[in-house]
């Protein structure tokens, strides 16, 4: 149900950040609009106005909502500001403003493009610089990941394809391939501080003489903050980044994971959340990572 392919010229989709669990579609002189995809059936009572489903569902709550934490992340004005809620399993005949009942994303697209030029014709208040910092935020690098981190993403997919063989891996109750575990701005941040940790306590265990590990573990890992990242975090650097050295503990923190032959991760996430908060980093960025992780496609 992509929209991008159904925008007009200089309308563009801003995937989730960490401050916004939702995607976005934005334009450079109008705004920024938030979509909230429904995807359960629900039934719209035009006798009391209301949405029946299987869970309770309130889109003009959903909408306000949304509008709110949009605003907040983007550090944006809220005349700025608009929200489609698109319901894709839904039973009307009533047109609602701010809300799309079709399965069609082309008539999602027209919505919402519709929505941001009502809001640019009832406001002139500016949108730089806040607009293209959430956008280039959001969107993270553009280039492509350095060398060595792209060698250290090859060895870690390659190491995890053999390692899950037929097995699932799951976090929260999403399957996830080798390939997301190995993504710079996925969840290769979680397992290389996971795989450093491990590696530093392994050390110390070897040289129980010591009070407490010293020096450095096998790798150091260069984080950078990226709001667009699924962690908040995304991998700019391992040094050295000599293979060997990250192999045998990504394999020690997978085996970890391993139960009843299912690998299952949320303790991996937990681990990272726990490293950003004893070195001082903002730990909240992965307080809903379980909602981006489920949006994510």
């Amino acid at each position: 149900m992509a929209l991008a392919p159904h925008l007009s010229a200089g309308f563009m989709v801003v995937p989730p950040t960490v401050r916004f669990p939702h995607g976005a579609i934005a334009h450079p002189e109008m705004g920024l609009c938030a979509l909230v995809i429904v995807t359960g059936v629900v039934l719209f009572d035009e006798r009391d106005h209301r949405w029946y489903g299987e869970n309770p569902i309130d889109p003009e709550k959903i909408s306000g909502d949304a509008i709110v934490e949009l605003a907040t992340a983007a550090k944006a004005p809220m005349d700025r500001i608009c929200c489609l809620v698109w319901l894709t399993n839904a039973f009307t005949t009533t047109d609602v403003p701010g809300i799309c009942v079709s399965t069609d994303p082309l008539m999602a697209a027209a919505m919402a493009e519709r929505m941001l030029t009502h809001i640019a014709n009832g406001t002139d208040t500016p949108l730089n610089p806040w607009l293209a910092t959430y956008v280039v935020g959001a969107s993270g690098p553009k280039g492509p990941p350095s060398e060595p981190v792209q060698r250290i993403s090859a060895l870690v997919e390659h190491t995890l394809s053999v390692m899950f063989g037929d097995s699932e891996a799951v976090i929260s109750g999403t399957t996830l391939s080798p390939a997301d575990f190995a993504d710079p701005r996925f969840l290769l941040p979680a397992v290389l501080v996971a795989a450093a940790e491990d590696w530093a306590v392994t050390r110390h265990a070897m040289r129980p003489n010591l009070r407490k590990p010293t020096g450095h573990p096998g790798f150091v890992l260069q984080m950078t903050p990226d709001p667009g990242a699924l962690l908040g975090y995304r991998v700019d650097g391992v040094s050295p980044s000599t293979q060997f050295l990250v192999h045998g503990p990504v394999v020690s923190v997978i085996r970890r994971f391993r139960f009843d032959g299912e690998f299952t991760f949320e303790d991996l996430v937990g681990q990272f959340a726990r490293y950003l908060q004893k070195n001082g980093f903002d730990s909240s960025v992965v307080d809903d990572y379980e909602v981006r992780l489920a949006t994510s496609g």
